[in-house]
């Protein structure tokens, strides 16, 4: 398992922890009636952004993997940060490619399999959607 993921995607960096989900609670007041009640309304997530780090390898293409992270635009994913995958699944609401070059020339561990990369900002909200146990 990757340390930082989202779907099939891994990365060498996520620029921090996601937003979870929290009890939302409305409170009503009603005409002519003394005093007021709280109800929950269920959980939501609020909108946050992540920046995403990866390194291009093998026979893939920065160009390649840009076009495939547009991709999953409006799809679910589960999300991995810092080695612990998220209970529920994150819905992608957006993805926008920051930079996506490729490797001229690269010395210790840049050099290799290494052809490039790709820097990402994704607007992810949570769902109350449950990723399945193993």
């Amino acid at each position: 398992m990757s340390t930082y993921s989202l779907g099939t995607f891994s990365f060498v960096n996520m620029s921090r922890p996601p937003r979870r989900g929290a009890q939302q609670a409305v409170n009503e007041v009603r005409p002519g009636i003394n005093g007021h009640a709280i109800f929950y309304v269920g959980s939501r997530g609020d909108e946050f952004e992540v920046q995403t780090f990866a390194n291009v390898v093998n026979s893939d293409t920065p160009e390649g993997v840009a076009h495939a992270y547009e991709a999953v635009k409006n799809s679910l994913a589960t999300l991995t940060y810092n080695g612990t995958q998220e209970a529920n699944y994150y819905q992608i609401l957006d993805v926008q490619i920051q930079d996506a070059s490729k490797v001229l020339a690269g010395i210790g561990g840049l050099s290799g399999t290494t052809v490039g990369r790709v820097i990402a900002t994704w607007r992810l909200i949570e769902t109350t959607v449950p990723v399945p146990g193993p």
